[in-house]
């Protein structure tokens, strides 16, 4: 789904900067593609209404709550980028010809595209969390795999901000923040 929203941010952008691009011109095709997977709970919403818990050790407790914790924010964020997806297709209700779209049309698709990006980032990094909380669950998505949704600065830009990253670093250090990442090495 990452590669796909990707994809169509680099379409639209294309399209942004080249209005009315003939959609057999564009670099690529867009793809609207969402999930279905949710987790339920309804097993244990049931055992907390019907006094179940009351029988069960507290750590037991404890456990279930944060799973099922996890498992909703996850839901929840899968909704909104699936309603980011659902909204971002919708001009295809009338035209599905994305080189049709003003540019304040190709502005709010960008837009809708990078909720659901951002919503995807969100969501793997919940499900990562869920993995090192309850290492039953199987891997999910990795840390390197999440973090290609953001584009950092490359090693020039890097340099070019080394004094500006530094003041803002001292600001931060006088407001308590410790910088666990280290500084990139000189040349």
């Amino acid at each position: 789904m990452i590669a796909e929203l990707q994809n169509n941010l680099l379409v639209l952008q294309y399209l942004q900067q080249h209005p009315g691009t003939p959609q057999e011109k564009l670099p690529g095709v867009l793809l609207w593609a969402t999930s279905n997977y949710s987790f339920a709970s309804i097993v244990w919403d049931a055992a907390r209404q019907s006094g179940v818990l009351a029988h069960m050790p507290r750590e037991e407790i404890e456990a279930y709550s944060n799973l099922y914790f996890f498992l909703q924010k996850e839901n929840d964020v899968e909704y909104e980028g699936a309603r980011a997806i659902i909204e971002a297709q919708r001009y295809e209700l009338s035209d599905a010809d994305p080189s049709h779209l003003s540019v304040t049309q190709v502005a709010r698709e960008i837009e809708l595209t990078q909720a659901a990006l951002t919503a995807q980032f969100i969501r793997g990094t919940f499900m990562m969390n869920l993995v090192q909380e309850f290492p039953d669950f199987p891997a999910t998505a990795t840390l390197e795999e999440i973090k290609q949704i953001h584009h950092p600065p490359d090693q020039p830009t890097t340099e070019l901000l080394r004094a500006a990253r530094a003041l803002t670093m001292e600001r931060m250090k006088s407001a308590g923040y410790v910088d666990s990442t280290p500084p990139p090495a000189p040349k």
